[in-house]
């Protein structure tokens, strides 16, 4: 639904709700500066103490950066709104931005989402426009550890079952390195990529254990974690791998390689945090995929039907207050300090707080916030917090040919443009889908001047040098490219943080003048489902928190 107007912005919603949000939304008003009353402020979090929320305790299975456990707060919900709701304008409906909308609702507030593009999920986008209408392919995260305990919490919730990811080195898996093709599996790995794994598990057992005696112990664990992060914050990932005495070929081939999803060579100018961090965590172990889909996820969101302010049960979409087709293009301030945002339809609604969801690469480009609003630590995390490129070729593909007896090809990594290939197939159909490519940064950008057909071509010629000529053509229907740095409302694919810039995160998680940001960027899972959730759970409920009386 688009705001055009008030008459279309009425919905079959209980009346007070209905009652202010017409209210705030003014139809056809162009854009105009309005004069604000103050300059933005160091805003400090608000605290839980002498709050009504119950505290929460340590995740045990959560992040070194922070014990605060957003799956008891997810199952509990936020501390519920006081006399009058606050309504809450939300830019992005991706995963933050639902599940904020959803928890804020369930609370007794009223809250807005506004979303660009015609659909919801945001990088939840799962393609169905294959000729096989039960083949499908995920452009964003395919997939999802099972200790993301809040991802877990929500599919759970809506019975979205998940299944093994068919990661490299998790199952039988070819590797093409300097033009030769050799196999391996978990039960009979190949000799030099069982070294190198242990080479790389050498490396970061002493930060393993150093974690390990503490990870039970809140304050203790956050201590430590700053020791490390003090001392390899401005580290790279290859600068770290120089440290514990790589070689230039062990470097190299590793960045092939990878520790489990494929080649890492794309992140080696990255934070060491970030690998590190993952590693710790876990987040690259028993990999899963969700069973039809990650878009899944965003419509039990958007579906789920939670108890609201009047006592009745609805969903967001119940209530209509998710709006596709409706691009924000600016966050100004009036002098009553309520929040206007403009349309590029040509409305505005005034809202008492805002969760800004964009990636900072789309903020930059397509969000005019009122310079004074944010403080200039925000704006400098704004402009220079990196985000990573990445893209993906698809073929449908008749059958699953691949699971035939006598044939060879399967889970690939290669030295090849192509990097990673992945192969799927379905319950309900024999349709297969070949992710022939998957690419990060320079590996992705090369193929931005290639159209999807030259790219389909030039991929399948790669995959055939693997596995011989006619192993692969004959058996594909359709192919399918994207590139996240290519779309609109996002320009990269998920935030990665250079050395020296983790400083960012503190600066984006504070909240200036009733803004919040979130997204998976702001948060310590950046490039996860998880980080999402946790960031829009994080946002919500220091907004209910604030606007609880």
């Amino acid at each position: 639904m688009m705001i055009k107007n008030n008459d279309k912005f009425r919905q079959r919603r209980p009346g007070d709700m209905q009652r202010e949000l017409s209210s705030r939304c003014i139809s056809g008003r162009p854009f105009q500066h309005v004069s604000g009353s103050g300059v933005a402020d160091d805003a400090v979090r608000p605290s839980v103490e002498g709050s009504s929320v119950d505290p929460v305790r340590l995740e045990p299975a959560g992040f070194p950066d922070e014990v605060f456990d957003y799956t008891a707060l997810a199952r509990q919900g936020l501390p519920a709104a006081g006399g009058k709701p606050a309504v809450v304008a939300i830019i992005g409906a991706g995963a933050s931005g639902l599940l904020a909308a959803m928890e804020l609702l369930r609370a007794g507030h009223y809250p807005v989402v506004f979303e660009a593009s015609e659909r919801i999920g945001g990088r939840l986008y799962t393609v169905r426009e294959f000729d096989d209408p039960k083949v499908y392919a995920e452009m964003g995260s395919m997939r999802v550890p099972p200790v993301h305990r809040t991802l877990m919490h929500y599919l759970d919730l809506f019975n979205i079952p998940t299944r093994r990811f068919p990661n490299p080195n998790n199952v039988k898996t070819c590797y093409y390195i300097n033009g030769k093709k050799e196999f391996g599996s978990p039960d009979n790995q190949l000799p030099w990529v069982e070294a190198l794994l242990n080479r790389w598990e050498a490396a970061i057992l002493p930060f393993a254990e150093r974690m390990q005696a503490l990870w039970n112990d809140p304050e203790a664990r956050t201590n430590e974690w700053a020791k490390i992060r003090e001392r390899y914050g401005r580290m790279s990932f290859r600068d770290f791998l120089k440290d514990q005495s790589w070689t230039i070929d062990e470097i190299e081939l590793f960045a092939a390689v990878g520790f489990g999803v494929g080649g890492y060579g794309p992140l080696y100018g990255i934070s060491f945090l970030e690998i590190l961090r993952i590693n710790l965590c876990r987040w690259d172990d028993d990999q899963r995929e969700i069973v039809g889909g990650n878009d899944l996820l965003a419509h039990g969101l958007h579906e789920h039907k939670v108890k609201a302010r009047d006592g009745e049960f609805y969903s967001l979409k119940d209530l209509g207050l998710v709006n596709t087709f409706t691009p924000v293009t600016h966050i100004d301030r009036d002098d009553e300090g309520r929040l206007l945002l403009s349309t590029r339809q040509g409305d505005t609604f005034l809202a008492d707080a805002v969760i800004v969801t964009a990636q900072t690469s789309a903020i930059q480009m397509e969000l005019n916030i009122r310079r004074d609003l944010l403080n200039h630590k925000q704006w400098r995390a704004i402009w220079n917090s990196h985000h990573m490129s990445s893209g993906k070729i698809f073929l449908e593909t008749t059958t699953a040919f691949w699971k035939e007896p006598g044939s060879e090809i399967t889970t690939t990594i290669s030295d090849l443009p192509i990097r990673g290939t992945y192969l799927f197939d379905f319950e309900d159909t024999d349709g297969g889908l070949i992710c022939i490519s998957y690419t990060w940064e320079d590996d992705s950008r090369k193929w931005h001047a290639s159209d999807i057909e030259e790219r389909a071509e030039k991929s399948i010629e790669m995959l055939e040098e693997i596995y011989g000529v006619n192993s692969i053509r004959p058996h594909v229907v359709t192919a399918y490219g994207f590139s996240w740095e290519e779309m609109p409302g996002y320009r990269g694919a998920f935030r990665q943080y250079y050395p020296d810039q983790h400083h960012y995160y503190e600066a984006l998680a504070q909240p200036s003048n009733n803004i919040w940001f979130a997204g998976d960027g702001v948060s310590y899972a950046a490039g996860w489902i998880e980080g999402a959730l946790r960031s829009g759970l994080r946002a919500a409920n220091e907004i209910a928190i604030k606007f609880q009386l």
